[in-house]
């Protein structure tokens, strides 16, 4: 199990160009890569209910799968995944012996997972040292399909690879002085439900705001702020 780092910034496709013509992207070594990324749940989608998504995403000819905790942090999220190499963009089960999702989908659930989500997306990489951290800055586009419905999208996405997490602030403050950007709410898995759901787009109502007995009062206004955050980039 490994912790990721990372924040995300929604991007207009037509301003791709500008995103590669950043003084510090233009001066670093770049890749490109096609990937295939899809979600798994049931038809009642009791995996999202239940707070994670498994996903298995096609890059080079491996195929990694991927469980991820839902969670209601925006912007800056840390957050447990757990990786490993299967040998189809089916999932493989198995390999999760001890994983909570192996429960959820007890007594014959597992042979009802579908696939969803459906992402194909170009992802240029580039590898940017500053002084307090490095940091992987993905850009992806492509379409994400699901419900019989596509849509073109485009982001950014800065990873904490070492150092502190406030660099990655600081780089996505950086970006914002040379390309019209917006903080991301959403995760990819959240943005293929609600173009399922037909909601993507669409005004957004106030969502649950989950605070529980025992949180302190920073932990319970982190929370609050994060939830009129993302209400607000969902209708902006």
């Amino acid at each position: 199990m490994s912790q990721e780092i990372e924040l995300k910034l929604d991007v207009d496709p037509d301003n791709l160009p500008l995103i590669r013509q950043d003084p510090v992207l233009a001066r670093a070594e770049c890749r490109s890569v096609d990937q295939v990324t899809v979600y798994y749940d049931t038809p009642e989608t009791k995996l999202k209910k239940n707070g994670f998504t498994l996903r298995v995403r096609s890059v080079g000819g491996r195929f990694v799968q991927t469980v991820k905790p839902i969670t209601d942090t925006v912007g800056l999220v840390a957050r447990e995944e757990i990786e490993c190499e299967v040998h189809s963009l089916k999932p493989n089960l198995a390999l999760l012996s001890d994983h909570l999702i192996r429960g959820l989908l007890a007594h014959g659930e597992a042979k009802r997972l579908r696939p969803l989500i459906r992402y194909d997306v170009n992802r240029t990489s580039w590898r940017a040292e500053r002084r307090n951290g490095g940091i992987q800055i993905d850009l992806d586009h492509g379409s994400v399909t699901a419900a019989g419905r596509s849509e073109e999208f485009a982001e950014l996405e800065f990873e904490l690879v070492d150092g502190a997490p406030a660099s990655l602030v600081m780089a996505a403050r950086q970006m914002c002085d040379h390309v019209p950007v917006r903080l991301s709410v959403l995760t990819k898995a959240e943005r293929g439900f609600m173009l399922a759901a037909g909601s993507l787009g669409r005004l957004a109502k106030a969502g649950s705001v989950h605070i529980y007995p025992g949180m302190t009062v920073v932990q319970a206004f982190e929370i609050i702020v994060h939830a009129c955050l993302k209400h607000y980039r969902l209708n902006e």
